[in-house]
C-alpha cells in the first residue's frame, strides 16, 4: 500500500513543478519530454540494478501494448485540457481510471467489485469534484478525451501486472521507454521550447525524474503486491496531494469546499483500499 500512496504523492506534485516553471512550456511538448527523461532514468536504474530491459524475459505484447496505452493517456489528457479546462479534464480523467481498474479486476477474477471498494470509489471522485474550481466547460470531445485517458491510464497498469516473473522496475522501464520512442518526434518538435531557458529546462527534467521514473517506480511496485482497482483507487489521492501543495507552497487559498472534498478523499480511498487485495503478477 505504502508504494500505492508514494506514487500518488510524487504524481500530486506535476502540478506544483509546472506551476514553478516558466509560462513559455507547452503541455503536449511538455508531456513528451517528461516521458523522454523518465525513460531514460528508469532504463538506467533497471540496468544499474542488473535488471536490464534488453537481456529481461519481457512479454514484449503487454510492453508494446503498454506504451501504447502510455502514449494515448498523455495525448488525450493534454488535448482534453485544451477543450474542457484543467476543472472537468481532471475529474473526467481521474474518475475513469479506479472504474476501468475495478472493471478489469472483476472482469479477470470473475467477480463482483467489492462494496467497500464501490462506495470508496464513489466518494473519492466526489471529493476530487469538490476539490476542482474556476470556470466549467463542456464539450463532448474534450469528455471522450477524458474518458480515454483515465482508460489509457488503467491500461498501463494492467499491462505492467501482465509482466509475471520480472522486476516491477524493469517491466515499467520497458514500458516508459517504448512510449519514449514513440514521442521522441513530438519531442524533438518541441526541442526549442524546452531549451530555451534553464529554467524550462529544469522543470522538463523534474518532471521527468520526480512524477515519471520515481512515481512510476513507486507505481510498478505497487501493482506487484495490490490489485489495479486499489491501487488506481489509492491514485484519487493525487489531486488531494496537489491541492495541498498548491496552499503550501503557490500560496493558493483552498476553502470549505477544498477542504471538504480532501476529506471524503481521503475517507473514500481508505475504505476501497479494506479488504482482500489480490495482484495480478508476482515481483522477480
Amino acid at each position: 500500500m505504502r508504494w500505492a500512496i508514494a506514487a500518488a504523492v510524487l504524481l500530486g506534485l506535476t502540478g506544483t513543478i509546472s506551476a514553478l516553471g516558466p509560462g513559455s512550456l507547452e503541455p503536449q511538448g511538455t508531456a513528451a519530454w517528461r516521458v523522454l527523461i523518465g525513460a531514460v532514468a528508469l532504463l538506467a536504474a533497471s540496468a544499474l540494478r542488473g535488471n536490464p530491459v534488453w537481456r529481461a524475459r519481457l512479454a514484449w505484447q503487454w510492453a508494446g501494448a503498454g506504451s501504447l496505452a502510455l502514449v494515448v493517456n498523455q495525448l488525450a489528457f493534454f488535448a482534453a485540457l485544451d477543450r474542457l479546462g484543467v476543472a472537468v479534464a481532471t475529474v473526467v480523467t481521474i474518475a475513469a481510471l479506479p472504474v476501468t481498474g475495478g472493471l478489469i479486476d472483476g472482469v479477470s477474477a470473475r467477480r463482483r467489485p467489492r462494496r467497500n471498494w464501490v462506495v470508496g470509489v464513489a466518494m473519492g471522485i466526489v471529493g476530487t469534484a469538490l476539490l476542482v474550481s474556476g470556470d466549467v466547460r463542456f464539450d463532448l470531445l474534450g469528455l471522450a478525451l477524458s474518458i480515454i485517458s483515465g482508460v489509457a491510464a488503467a491500461l498501463v497498469g494492467m499491462c505492467a501486472q501482465r509482466q509475471v516473473g520480472v522486476a516491477p522496475l524493469t517491466g515499467i522501464a520497458a514500458i516508459v521507454g517504448g512510449a519514449a520512442v514513440l514521442l521522441t518526434p513530438l519531442a524533438m518538435v518541441h526541442l526549442g521550447n524546452v531549451t530555451v531557458s534553464w529554467s524550462a529546462w529544469a522543470t522538463v527534467t523534474a518532471l521527468g525524474l520526480v512524477s515519471m521514473a520515481a512515481a512510476y517506480t513507486c507505481w510498478s511496485n505497487g501493482l506487484a503486491g495490490l490489485s489495479l482497482g486499489v491501487v488506481t483507487a489509492v491514485g484519487l489521492l493525487e489531486p488531494a496531494v496537489a491541492a495541498i501543495l498548491a496552499v503550501v507552497v503557490l500560496d493558493e487559498t483552498l476553502g470549505w469546499r477544498g477542504a471538504l472534498g480532501i476529506a471524503v478523499v481521503l475517507a473514500g480511498v481508505g475504505l476501497s483500499s479494506v479488504g482482500p487485495a489480490a495482484t495480478g503478477r508476482r515481483p522477480a
